[in-house]
């Protein structure tokens, strides 16, 4: 998995150490710009709990996700609102995915969720 830059442009290592956690894929739609920097430069780090919601600024509540799920899906949703109250990082996760899913209004996310289930 190729994760160099190939341009001048400075990446925040902070940056870098979340991509390497999520394997240079979007944690909710699965979009993977490891092999890719022209994709992987328009991902960013997301907080899983918002900071709005009063999210920590911790590597455990960072997460990759690439333009789209961030700023049309899941915005600044909270999972903890539809999760157990003592869930863990998965399960949290798991609710945003759920939640950015219903929020994509094009079928094409249902084929790219089917095709990536099946990889």
């Amino acid at each position: 998995m190729l994760l160099t830059a190939k341009t001048s442009r400075d990446i925040d290592p902070i940056f870098w150490d979340v991509v390497l956690d999520c394997k240079g894929k979007c944690v909710y739609c699965g979009l993977d710009g490891s092999d890719d920097i022209r994709i992987l430069r328009n991902f960013c780090i997301d907080h899983l709990i918002p900071r709005q919601a009063n999210g920590a600024h911790a590597k455990e509540n960072r997460v990759l996700s690439c333009s789209y799920c961030n700023r049309d899906c899941k915005g600044n949703y909270d999972p903890r609102i539809d999760a157990p109250k003592s869930a863990g990082e998965n399960v949290l996760l798991a609710q945003a995915k759920k939640y950015v899913h219903k929020r994509q209004p094009s079928p094409f996310f249902d084929d790219l969720y089917d095709a990536l289930q099946r990889r």
